[in-house]
């Protein structure tokens, strides 16, 4: 069937909330319960919300700049984000923070980031991976029906599988 084609949000190239500017938005995650709408704004190190009726724009964490603190909402930084995924409770976002190496976890009611896998060392082959322990270039992650979050990583063919003991 035919669809329309639109703008939700985002104009030329930049950093603002209104008017909405991104620059290179590598991944797209939705929360089913408000059809919420996460942007993960790669180019500026931020993750931004977006309501899906009107538009309106939101950075809801990260500083700008490339770093990778934890920390609540813009106070925490990230290393080029580059796919999310929210979880089936709709109350975490995943976040594949590509230029750091790592899974980070941000909860959705606080805007509270922290590091859920990974490090920005780097990739060893040893299979068994934690916080500390780096997983690659996280590149896209999902969930399976039953709850578990699969990563992919990128470098060396290794892949990663993050098992989301809260949801």
């Amino acid at each position: 069937t035919a669809g329309n084609v639109g703008t939700v949000a985002g104009s030329t190239s930049g950093s603002t909330d209104s008017p909405a500017k991104f620059s290179n938005p590598g991944g797209l995650a939705l929360r089913q319960s408000d059809a919420l709408l996460f942007v993960l704004d790669t180019g500026n190190h931020n993750i931004r919300s977006v309501a899906s009726g009107d538009g309106t724009t939101t950075t809801i964490a990260g500083t700008g700049s490339s770093g990778s603190t934890d920390a609540t909402g813009t106070s925490a930084s990230f290393n080029s984000p580059s796919d999310g995924v929210v979880d089936p409770t709709g109350r975490y976002l995943f976040i594949a923070d590509a230029g750091n190496n790592k899974l980070r976890l941000m909860n959705l009611a606080t805007n509270v980031v922290t590091t859920a896998a990974g490090s920005t060392t780097t990739v060893d082959a040893s299979g068994t991976q934690s916080v500390g322990t780096s997983i690659g270039v996280a590149a896209g992650a999902c969930f399976s029906p039953d709850g578990e979050l699969f990563v992919v990583t990128q470098h060396g063919g290794y892949k990663f599988r993050y098992r989301a003991k809260h949801v």
